[in-house]
């Protein structure tokens, strides 16, 4: 009888580690999962914040006079082209696609866009939408949305000279 006793205690031993054991691994997968989650979505809010920064050097650097008005700036970062290989790493979870959109308010009017072009002033403002997306690689799913986003919108005041 006690050795009886003895083998359904060990057994009833085997299987609460057992169950803590696949307890604990749920948790630090998880876990992981939302670091990696929380990484990623700090990084995209990084990269919009360098991006508000990086617009006026573009807008300075770009000839108005020739190539019209700059619309949109586009960007993927963190993605492996080797050769041309993975060139769109991207859209398969490797980096962020960037896409910057902007609108003038009181550009010049010797500067030729669609937009509000009536002011003699230098000083204009633009408005400027980030959308920093990137692949979930949770996302197995082909109905479910596959990019995660972050957007911002910001108005930025700025000087032609």
């Amino acid at each position: 009888m006690t050795k009886a006793f003895s083998l359904i205690t060990s057994i009833l031993t085997i299987l609460a580690i057992s169950g803590v054991i696949a307890l604990v691994s749920t948790l630090s997968s998880q876990l992981a999962k939302e670091t990696s989650n929380g990484y990623r979505y700090e990084q995209s809010k990084l990269l919009a914040q360098s991006y508000i920064h990086f617009i006026p050097f573009a807008i300075k650097k770009h000839n108005f006079t020739q190539n019209g008005c700059l619309k949109t700036i586009t960007s993927l970062i963190n993605h492996t082209d080797i050769g041309g290989v993975n060139a769109s790493g991207a859209n398969q979870g490797e980096g962020y696609r960037v896409t910057v959109r902007l609108q003038y308010i009181g550009l010049p009017s010797s500067i030729s866009c669609s937009v509000n072009s009536s002011s003699t002033s230098n000083d204009i403002s633009v408005i400027a939408d980030i959308d920093v997306r990137y692949k979930d690689p949770d996302s197995s799913s082909v109905s479910s949305e596959p990019y995660k986003r972050y957007t911002q919108r910001i108005t930025i005041p700025f000087t032609f000279y």
